[in-house]
């Protein structure tokens, strides 16, 4: 039975030029994350992440606290997260009816403007509803969902009965619960909103009874620094 651990990658640099950058406590977060396992003598036989830069550097800091050898991490789009940006673009007309303020402006540091947007955006995408604009790198709900589960399968299938860790984002760990849990698709953006940075989701995967869930965005390496603050969600 393989067990995989689902890591959101540490606080990106939300409302800078380039978001997919760590912040500076993003970077503290991945590296507290290693340090606990470094001291619960966690080790993974398989290690992956997707391409985005946010994720690669959450596993190699975390990783890299490690005191004995670590897989390499090998890396799969499967694991990428979904474009808001390109969700945002295909969805312009419903979202300038419904969040008005964006018709002035596109600037979602407004956290209310920011959740209806991230909402009406995503009830569009996942209830199938075509593309009100031209988006060209637009990618339909179903295909984000079947990319995902094929990839943790592969990954299953390459861990057998030892540990893997992908280093992925909160969209694609809320979809894997999706699935498991078989919710309506509109719950998933709920389950996403609270998957913590650098927090950890861990499922069982055996060969013929699929998926069990052994634990959802538990942040212990965060918890034991009694600093709220490290705690965080965008």
């Amino acid at each position: 039975m393989a067990r995989i651990t689902l890591v959101r990658h540490g606080q990106a640099s939300f409302g800078k030029a380039n978001y997919d950058e760590l912040s500076l406590r993003g970077r503290q977060q991945a590296t507290e994350l290693g340090k606990w396992w470094q001291h619960c003598g966690r080790d993974f036989d398989v290690a992956w992440a997707g391409d985005m830069q946010r994720q690669q550097d959450t596993g190699k800091l975390s990783l890299a606290e490690r005191d004995v050898a670590v897989p390499a991490i090998s890396t799969d789009t499967a694991f990428n997260e979904y474009s808001t940006e390109t969700l945002i673009q295909a969805y312009t007309s419903v979202l300038h009816e419904k969040v008005p303020e964006l018709r002035e402006s596109a600037d979602l540091s407004d956290p209310g403007v920011f959740f209806r947007t991230l909402y009406t955006m995503h009830e569009c995408w996942s209830g199938g509803i075509e593309p009100t604009n031209e988006a060209p790198e637009f990618e339909p709900w179903a295909a984000f969902r079947d990319r995902i589960m094929t990839g943790v399968e592969k990954v299953a299938e390459q861990a057998g009965d030892g540990s893997a860790v992908i280093f992925t984002s909160g969209g694609v760990i809320s979809l894997v619960i999706q699935q498991l849990y078989g919710l309506e698709p509109m719950r998933q953006i709920g389950v996403n909103w609270r998957v913590a940075n650098s927090g950890m989701t861990e499922v069982l995967h055996h060969h013929k009874r699929g998926y069990n869930l052994l634990g959802f965005n538990s942040t212990p390496h965060l918890d034991r620094l009694r600093d709220g603050s490290m705690i965080t969600y965008r």
